[in-house]
């Protein structure tokens, strides 16, 4: 589910970053984010009163674990990769320590999800709720696809190149115009199409709906929770050679540049990190 996958940020504060440089809005704006969590599970189909509580109290236990676990845990995250990226020239091992890190935190969030606390209440779903919920996924592809074909007169490379540069300026890094253009080489070499992944989501929530057919099988809490966790790795799955080449590639990419920073783009990242460092703590005991 196309929601989902925007909640499962490994950094959400880093993205929030993004939105504006005040620590006071990064708070209020993390303050939303229960709100807009519950908002979106909601959306998927029209739930009785006793459900929307159960939603929210899930959504709830999630956001207080994020706030007392996940954010000191970023922090201590934040630290490291300054040592590790700009205190000292990374290597190859660093930027695999990043990925692996990267994804051991949102995996560790999505053990912690509203979806998993919810399984009870998906087993009892009716059925002209599951219809819903199949219409909201067909119609959240059906946007996706027309963004996909909005964008299909437009360079690949250098969207992807934008995305990066507004990435970048979020922990604080501005890239020069030799380091956009390195970036823009590097994605033009990429195999895969957006076309492919939206494919691959595609069959992954055909699947998803067929479990839901059996939801009051014994074997269904277990059969969700191993497809919900299998998204993990579904590209690589899917398409394994072509996967293998583009993370390859952006490896390369990430290695080159960081191993390359001016001292002024260093020490832009080095106030960034401490700015979203003080607020991730602030948030963790408020």
């Amino acid at each position: 589910m196309r929601c989902l996958r925007k909640i499962f940020l490994v950094l959400l504060v880093v993205g929030l970053a993004g939105c504006t440089n005040s620590p006071t809005l990064l708070k209020v704006l993390y303050g939303q984010f229960d709100n807009v969590m519950a908002r979106e599970l909601l959306s998927y189909a029209d739930f009785s009163a006793e459900q929307k509580a159960q939603i929210r109290s899930a959504v709830d236990a999630t956001v207080r674990w994020h706030r007392r676990e996940a954010l000191p845990s970023y922090v201590s995250l934040l630290m490291e990769i300054e040592q590790r990226m700009l205190d000292t020239r990374p290597g190859i091992e660093d930027i695999t320590w990043l990925e692996n890190s990267a994804l051991a935190a949102a995996k560790d969030f999505e053990a912690q999800s509203p979806m998993l606390k919810l399984l009870p209440l998906i087993s009892a779903l009716s059925d002209e709720q599951v219809t819903q919920v199949t219409e909201k996924i067909a119609e959240e592809f059906e946007e996706q696809r027309e963004e996909i074909k909005k964008e299909a007169d437009q360079d690949q490379a250098t969207l992807a190149t934008k995305n990066l540069t507004k990435f970048f300026k979020r922990v604080g890094l501005r890239l020069t115009s030799a380091q956009k253009d390195q970036a823009y080489k590097a994605f033009q070499a990429r195999q895969l199409t957006d076309e492919q992944r939206m494919q691959a989501w595609r069959s992954w929530a055909d699947h998803l709906l067929l479990l839901l057919e059996d939801r009051q099988t014994s074997e269904f809490s277990r059969q969700f929770s191993a497809h919900y966790a299998a998204r993990f790795d579904l590209i690589e799955r899917t398409f394994p050679a072509a996967s293998a080449h583009d993370q390859e590639t952006i490896r390369n990419l990430m290695l080159d540049l960081l191993q390359n920073l001016s001292n002024k783009q260093k020490s832009a990242m080095r106030s960034r990190f401490e700015t979203l460092s003080g607020v991730m703590q602030d948030l963790a005991q408020n």
